[in-house]
């Protein structure tokens, strides 16, 4: 396991990582076993740039399941470096389908 990823209250699983950016895929549980994506950019000092996509019906997503989600996200991020803001997108969605798409010349 990664060490920037103990002690997470929810379940997160790294998908990709670069000097710069970090993915999760995070589940949630719970009763309505919910989840979502995570993507971190971090190219500005001080600064961090997060999209996050939570997998369910929107109504799923208390503000104590966000606020947890942000508590682990701030963990991350902090042993990533000395990031003060999270700037961030916020989407809900039913699916998500993640892939490649092979750039042609």
């Amino acid at each position: 396991m990664n060490y920037f990823l103990e002690g997470m209250d929810y379940v997160w699983d790294l998908i990709r990582e670069t000097a710069t950016s970090q993915k999760f895929f995070v589940v949630i549980g719970g009763p309505m076993s919910l989840k979502a994506t995570v993507d971190i950019h971090y190219t500005r000092p001080e600064i961090s740039y997060v999209t996050i996509c939570f997998i369910g019906p929107e109504d799923y997503f208390t503000d104590g399941v966000s606020s947890q989600l942000f508590f682990d996200l701030e963990k991350i991020i902090h042993r990533h470096g000395a990031y003060r803001i999270i700037d961030y997108s916020l989407v809900f969605s039913d699916q998500i389908f993640n892939g490649n798409y092979l750039i042609s010349e």
